[in-house]
């Protein structure tokens, strides 16, 4: 995108890829196995058979009430168990080595170079190595809809995910996008692509605190009930502050509203949610009475919203 273009940019859309732009549900069946050959030829030895139906067996455990299980990093919640597919293997595969002894030292026994706890750093190598053998399925119109947003003049599309970016790149290139300056002739389309933004990074020293404006500063904002975000993600704060730092007015876009819409809600920018099927209710209630925020239920919505943002 030459300068002249650029200056004209008045929007940036951060965009989640797994979930968002591609139907994880249709995925994680696939990924939860090649988890268990992983597991049972690696790390834990044992046979895949029993990993499968351990994994089963949790699995059925949470989704029984699903609101008191979250994947937890460096001992703080990231989210809940059924906010998304993907994240739903990664709690049962937690849960399930977490709880059991033999299972939990077969873990710290592999893996000893750590940024993370033992269980963490095993579900997120299980992740990264698996779900990057997976070919995508995409939802409807992700292509013409990413086309639309890297033609308009003035929204600029970046993808910021958790996922590795060759991983990302990869999968974008089956439908004719590469990477924002790749410069293979074979693509007409190109994105920015921020992979490993780590939006489930938590940290419990960090000191800084949102403004609610009825409960004042605040690092944890209560939902309903028995639900509440924890905002401490410094990675994922300090790369949309990277992204705003040219004045662009800034909007980001997912599935799961702990990871990708907690935090830019709390900066005071907008939030668009996709109604994914596994979305819970709670989460779309949320979003849909917040002054910022907005829910879809396909992608092709999308660019009618920030047009209408653009607008106002």
């Amino acid at each position: 995108m030459d300068e002249k273009i650029r200056s004209k940019i008045r929007i940036k859309v951060i965009i989640d890829f797994d979930g968002t732009l591609t139907q994880e549900e249709k995925q994680v069946n696939q990924l939860a196995e090649l988890a268990f050959d992983t597991l049972s030829k690696e790390i834990l030895k044992i046979p895949k058979e029993k990993v499968r139906k351990d994994y089963q067996n949790t699995k059925q455990k949470i989704l029984a009430i699903p609101y008191k299980y979250t994947w937890k990093v460096n001992g703080i919640s990231a989210c809940y168990s059924n906010e998304g597919a993907f994240v739903l293997n990664t709690v049962t595969i937690q849960e399930m080595l977490s709880k059991n002894k033999f299972y939990k030292k077969c873990v710290e026994n592999f893996f000893d170079k750590l940024d993370y706890d033992p269980i963490t750093e095993c579900t997120n190598y299980l992740f990264h190595k698996n779900s990057a053998l997976l070919k995508p399925i995409f939802r409807n119109r992700v292509k013409e809809t990413l086309i639309e947003l890297i033609k308009h003049p003035h929204i600029q599309p970046i993808v910021m995910t958790n996922s590795k970016t060759d991983k990302v790149k990869q999968n974008l290139e089956t439908i004719g996008i590469t990477q924002k300056g790749t410069k293979n002739r074979e693509f007409e389309y190109e994105i920015d692509i921020l992979g490993d933004t780590r939006q489930y990074h938590m940290d419990p020293e960090w000191d800084h605190f949102f403004d609610h404006p009825e409960l004042g500063k605040i690092q944890i904002l209560p939902i309903y009930e028995k639900f509440k975000v924890d905002l401490r993600r410094p990675i994922y704060y300090k790369a949309i502050l990277d992204q705003a730092k040219d004045g662009s007015k800034l909007i980001a876009f997912g599935d799961i509203f702990s990871l990708v819409g907690s935090v830019p809600l709390m900066m005071g920018l907008n939030f668009i949610l996709l109604k994914a099927p596994y979305v819970p209710e709670w989460s779309e209630k949320f979003v849909r009475k917040h002054p910022k925020g907005k829910v879809i239920t396909n992608i092709s919505q999308l660019i009618i919203e920030l047009e209408e943002i653009l607008n106002h």
